[in-house]
């Protein structure tokens, strides 16, 4: 099926150059979007933990459950460490973290059938025998999942984190006077953090909790019901192309709500 927004409006809250690149794809769709990045993403490997990346050898897998994860990984083990062992398996929440990984060169020797991390703990464990150690590579703001699905099957794992994510604050004016002059139709949120940055960034938040809001998947979804949002879209492919089908399948069926479970 062919996506098409009808001129809808939407608004994108993830950080550059990733909310320019769905504004493009929204545009293409029929819609009109409107990019507010709610949050900055950088790159940061803390000193103690630069020693992950200097015995990357050690590891019998390395899991990246973001594209920024894999970007920064790269970028640090270039800066601390000599090169990626090709003898170190690698797997990804999903194939745009693969795609990511390609850029490097390197494939993910895993990924799961749904691409959130419950499913990839579930679904890495099941098909494979792990002794370990597994390299996770995260952001300061990543969930636990992982972590403790490793931890209660004894599978030994050190915790890389590779980048931090902040609010942006220096947008909160233009977020303000978009909201208040257009007419938004569709609020999207790609991870927790923008959820959790749009409320920082909005104190009379409680105005939008019924504007319909596309969620990229069901870890983001179940943060901003946490915050009271009532009418919630997730798609089911975790993807920003599966977003926008959302929507257009949302349009086309003139469905009047969804709650996300």
């Amino acid at each position: 099926m062919t996506a098409h927004l009808q001129q809808k409006q939407v608004l994108i809250t993830r950080h550059e150059p990733k909310a320019s690149e769905f504004a493009t794809r929204i545009t293409k769709a029929g819609g009109k979007a409107f990019i507010t990045p709610l949050i900055n993403v950088a790159c940061k490997v803390l000193d103690e933990k630069r020693k992950f990346l200097q015995q990357i050898e050690h590891y019998e897998w390395i899991i990246f459950t973001s594209a920024n994860g894999v970007h920064c990984f790269f970028s640090a083990l270039h800066r601390f460490a000599s090169h990626m062992d090709e003898r170190v398996k690698l797997a990804t929440v999903g194939p745009k973290t693969n795609a990511a990984l390609t850029k490097f060169g390197f494939e993910a020797d895993f990924i799961p059938s749904r691409y959130d991390a419950k499913t990839m703990s579930v679904e890495f464990l099941q098909n494979r025998i792990v002794k370990g150690p597994i390299l996770l590579v995260r952001g300061q703001l990543s969930g636990t999942v992982l972590q403790e699905v490793l931890g209660k099957n004894a599978v030994p794992f050190d915790s890389l984190e590779v980048y931090e994510t902040t609010t942006n604050v220096n947008i909160k004016q233009r977020l303000q006077v978009i909201l208040e002059k257009e007419t938004i139709d569709f609020i999207t949120f790609t991870s927790p953090s923008t959820v959790d940055a749009f409320v920082d960034l909005m104190p009379d938040y409680q105005c939008y909790l019924d504007r319909a809001v596309v969620c990229i998947g069901t870890t983001t979804a179940k943060r901003a019901k946490e915050y009271g949002f009532r009418h919630l879209l997730v798609p089911n492919e975790f993807t920003t192309e599966g977003m926008i089908q959302k929507i257009a399948d949302y349009i086309s069926e003139g469905t009047e709500s969804y709650n996300a479970k």
